[in-house]
């Protein structure tokens, strides 16, 4: 080997250049371990970083008032308690364990008769693939009648089984025309249409008579009632009852108004009472209705004009209003007037509407009222 090394370099030079290349070999080594640990020192933060973990939502409910209150305090939100809730009310724990409770003057859900799960309340029509309508999602099913040619055609049906309610149609019925809640069958008797308007506890039936007509005039209403018994109230209502006896459902004493409108309330200003008759004809109903022959003739009534029997399910708890000037009851109307419109009525008395009546029918809840007044019949509150 010495001579190999000899014969590759001068004489005294090899050993010099074995510890250079040693030397060279450590440095390099220590360099490339420095950059290492630099190239660590710059990764490893990095490396120990972890994503951040996303926290769950709150529960909006659970099955009780005891597993609310602690999902409440946990989430330090509201939860609703499942087993409150109702048709028309919602029960919620709030984070410091006391409870809220929400009260709708109509039902807001319903339980599905098939599913069992609860719906929320969607009284907008639509048009069925066997031509008739129904409610999107109503308490009660209502369904309306498509076109029909038929000599007597089911209008409207409230209800289902025994505790069904129809309204028939004597005559032909054109296809209506749909707008959210309500159906028009236009022209459905000359010079007036047909009207059918959903409510989430029943639906309003009502004729819009155009122009004035030669002569006063009536039309009848037969009612099919399989389980019910029908009764016309003193007030000129009419009462459903079931074969126990238990109130299902009530139409009002109709009334009739004109286009006259008060600038201020929006309220029809123009109003007066229909008479309306339940003729029985053996398991059979017809209900007569004959708007006041005066009020179409009078000069001053501005046309057109609406003539509303109206059709509501029972409730235990319904609202209503009174107004001075008015006798027939308001409990199926779609508002609630409050106040002094300003306008008068035709003895010259404000028609002002105290705050509204809110009225128990259950046989074990006493009656609750707000702001009756005392000159208001008692079996208004």
């Amino acid at each position: 080997m010495l001579s190999q090394s000899h014969r590759y370099g001068p004489p005294g030079r090899t050993s010099s250049r074995r510890v250079t290349a040693v030397g060279l070999a450590v440095l390099m080594a220590a360099t490339s371990l420095y950059g290492a640990e630099s190239a660590l020192a710059t990764v490893r933060p990095q490396a120990v970083d972890r994503a951040p973990v996303p926290s769950r939502p709150a529960p909006a409910f659970a099955a009780d008032i005891p597993s609310a209150r602690v999902a409440a305090r946990l989430s330090g939100k509201r939860v609703e308690a499942l087993s409150e809730r109702t048709e028309s009310s919602t029960t919620w724990v709030n984070k410091d364990g006391s409870l809220t409770t929400e009260l709708a003057a109509g039902p807001v859900r319903f339980k599905d008769a098939e599913s069992g799960e609860w719906r929320d309340v969607d009284v907008d029509l639509t048009a069925l693939s066997d031509g008739s309508v129904a409610s999107k999602a109503h308490p009660r099913g209502l369904r309306l009648s498509g076109k029909s040619d038929a000599k007597a055609t089911d209008l409207v049906t409230l209800g289902s089984g025994d505790e069904a309610i129809t309204l028939q149609w004597r005559g032909d019925l054109p296809a209506p025309k749909l707008d959210g809640t309500r159906a028009t069958y236009a022209d459905a008797v000359p010079g007036a249409d047909v009207v059918v308007e959903a409510t989430r506890t029943g639906f309003e039936q009502f004729v819009e008579v155009k122009a004035k007509p030669a002569a006063g005039f009536s039309y009848t209403l037969p009612l099919k009632v399989k389980g019910l018994k029908v009764t016309q109230q003193a007030d000129g209502s009419v009462l459903f009852t079931d074969k126990k006896n238990n109130k299902t459902a009530v139409m009002p004493a109709p009334v009739m108004w004109d286009a006259t409108v008060d600038p201020v309330s929006g309220e029809h200003t123009r109003r007066v009472k229909v008479d309306m008759k339940v003729v029985r004809k053996g398991s059979s109903v017809d209900l007569v209705v004959s708007p006041d022959a005066k009020f179409l003739a009078d000069p001053k009534t501005t046309y057109p004009v609406t003539v509303d029997p109206s059709t509501s399910a029972l409730s235990n708890l319904f609202d209503t209003y009174v107004q001075v000037g008015e006798t027939v009851g308001w409990s199926n109307d779609t508002e609630l007037d409050l106040g002094n419109p300003g306008t008068k009525n035709a003895d010259d008395t404000y028609r002002t509407a105290p705050p509204a009546a809110t009225r128990s029918t259950s046989p074990r809840t006493p009656r609750r009222t707000a702001g009756c007044p005392s000159p208001v019949p008692s079996s208004w509150c």
